[in-house]
């Protein structure tokens, strides 16, 4: 498996210290993983912190040679 970072991973003290953005690439010889951090829950990027005990979102796309692609959108704390 190689990883591309595509956009850097920002991890943000006043966000309790949570992933605030990022986007990387999961690659190996059947396809490639794409995960972006720091969105909403609708998979939109978020604009401001979560609240207290409210998660951030990554949204995780599969594609691969002769599968289906899969794409969602998942918490994180």
């Amino acid at each position: 498996v190689i990883e591309s970072t595509v956009t850097p991973l920002v991890i943000s003290q006043s966000c309790n210290y949570r992933i605030q953005s990022g986007h990387t690439t999961l690659t190996n010889p059947i396809g490639a993983t794409d995960v972006i951090f720091g969105l909403n829950s609708a998979g939109a990027t978020a604009t401001a912190c979560p609240l207290v005990d409210s998660a951030y979102y990554f949204k995780l796309s599969w594609s691969g040679q002769g599968d289906n692609p899969f794409t969602g959108v998942f918490p994180y704390y």
